[in-house]
């Protein structure tokens, strides 16, 4: 990367992680990102189940915002250490864990401090906002223990092909006047950066399909790559929602794409 790109890529981040401060303290009222109790929280315990190693493994969370994946890898059994380039959600991850689990500030795409080696490295809603997310999985690779697992946990927001756009007009004429809580930053906030951050996102502020990432995990050097669809999350996150949310649920793609070294 050349000095005009590194400063590019710094400028970026800087408005990134402004942008997530503000986000902060709204940021558990979203569907897409609280856990409920019951069935939804069950529902992704079993997701951790068949795609991280076995209890007490020492997991790196990236990434972590206020918490919510962090305390439930810890309710699962796990030595947790989590990052956020977002002081403001570290303030609030940290007021929700206290000392048991290792919070700290730092880039996910570069995650010093942690040197590791971690037996995994876990994400959420998180790579689709990276720069350089090639870059980020060479370096991931390099913290995890021979065998370890990166397992991420993203979406592709927005879809062009026909079925989604009729979904998400559907949602729209249900509920014209309510804001789309699952969409994207620069689309459900129209004062975000993102509007134009996305220009120097690899695939825009609409997310990427996760064949895409898995392409990226294999030229990283990862091997038995998988993805999991999370029909079974999708369905529990949707059950007792609004009609207007369950419909962009059905046109959003929501993933886990896991790997090992």
């Amino acid at each position: 990367m050349d000095a005009t790109s590194a400063q590019s890529n710094f400028d970026i981040k800087t408005e990134i992680a402004a942008y997530w401060d503000r986000r902060a303290a709204t940021f558990d009222d979203s569907p897409s990102h609280v856990i409920r109790q019951g069935r939804e929280r069950d529902t992704w315990r079993a997701v951790l189940a068949r795609h991280m190693p076995g209890e007490d493994a020492h997991v790196l969370e990236l990434g972590c915002g206020t918490g919510i994946i962090t305390e439930l890898l810890l309710e699962c059994g796990y030595r947790v250490s989590a990052i956020d380039l977002a002081e403001e959600m570290l303030k609030r991850a940290r007021e929700r864990i206290g000392l048991r689990a290792d919070i700290r500030f730092a880039d996910a795409e570069d995650p010093y401090p942690m040197t590791g080696p971690f037996d995994a490295i876990l994400s959420r809603h998180l790579v689709w906002t990276l720069p350089d997310p090639a870059t980020a999985f060479r370096r991931w690779f390099r913290l995890l223990r021979p065998g370890g697992r990166v397992v991420i946990v993203d979406c592709r927001w927005s879809d062009d092909r026909f079925p989604a756009n009729l979904l998400m007009r559907l949602a729209g004429m249900v509920e014209p006047a309510a804001p789309n809580p699952d969409a994207p930053p620069g689309v459900a906030d129209p004062d975000s950066p993102y509007h134009e951050i996305g220009s120097h996102l690899p695939f825009g502020i609409g997310g990427a399909a996760p064949e895409a990432f898995a392409d990226m995990l294999k030229d990283a050097g990862f091997v038995d790559i998988r993805i999991d669809r999370l029909r079974d999350l999708k369905s529990a996150q949707r059950n007792g929602r609004p009609l207007g949310f369950r419909l962009r649920s059905l046109a959003t793609e929501r993933y886990v794409v896991r790997a090992s070294t």
